[in-house]
């Protein structure tokens, strides 16, 4: 549902959306699914999203404390921070030794 609509509950009643539905961005969304998925009886140990979600540290905590394993795509702008600073991941990898 688009965000505008969210506060608009005539037209959400007009397009059947539940009452107390609201927004969530996609990223929110996922969580739910991959919650669901663990609550479930469905078999799986693995994640693989794109860089919206890889971007996401809710979502990449939320996999990780499920004990799940992930490959997830960033963005060459992705910042890792450590205790001993903060980089942007494509320096990272350009001040990488070859054989890494």
């Amino acid at each position: 549902m688009p965000k505008s609509w969210a506060p608009d509950r005539q037209r959400c009643r007009a397009a059947k959306v539940p009452a107390g539905r609201g927004f969530a961005t996609t990223t929110k969304i996922a969580r739910i699914v991959i919650a669901r998925a663990c609550a479930s009886p469905l078999p799986f140990s693995l994640v693989i999203a794109d860089a919206l979600y890889g971007q996401d540290w809710h979502f990449r905590r939320m996999v990780e404390e499920a004990g799940l394993g992930y490959v997830v795509a960033i963005p060459n702008s992705q910042q890792v921070k450590s205790l001993a600073g903060c980089w942007r991941i494509d320096h990272l990898i350009s001040e990488a030794p070859d054989e890494a």
